[in-house]
């Protein structure tokens, strides 16, 4: 997909989109890069770590306007093609957590994965992990303890 199509894509209107993300909140890093945008493979020290699998290649679409795009998902169940209940509970020991992001626009980049930019952010809470992952992720995080 280029970054004409994306543009083409960009979802504007009033400020009720909710996007799911794993980061770490005192950073803002997420698994892919640092904040500043350079490549950082957080993923690498996960056991299990599905998300090595999503592209994620580097592109000018997550640095359109001047801006940096942060990936996400529009739907709490996409998570689960990116993490599995291990990595979840091994990213939590890295300091990230799981968190729901009201923002004004976004943009598809593919069905599993979408962008916002920080500026765009109306809102932001934590979720807990188990309303997604179930009792696989409590088992674990049990057992991790």
């Amino acid at each position: 997909m280029t970054a004409h199509e994306i543009q083409m894509k960009q979802h504007e209107g009033p400020p009720a989109y909710k996007m799911y993300r794993v980061e770490n909140q005192k950073t803002l890093q997420g698994l892919w890069r640092n904040f500043d945008g350079t490549v950082s493979p957080v993923f690498s020290n996960l056991t299990q770590g599905n998300c090595r699998n999503m592209p994620m290649d580097d592109s000018d679409f997550y640095r359109e306007e001047g801006k940096q795009w942060f990936a996400c998902c529009r739907r709490p169940e996409l998570l689960k093609s990116w993490f599995t209940p291990l990595d979840i509970v091994e990213l939590e020991s890295l300091g990230y957590g799981l968190y729901c992001f009201t923002v004004s626009r976004y943009r598809d980049i593919s069905e599993y994965e979408s962008v916002f930019t920080r500026e765009d952010i109306i809102d932001c809470w934590s979720l807990e992990p188990s309303s997604i992952w179930g009792e696989e992720y409590l088992n674990i995080k049990t057992k991790k303890q």
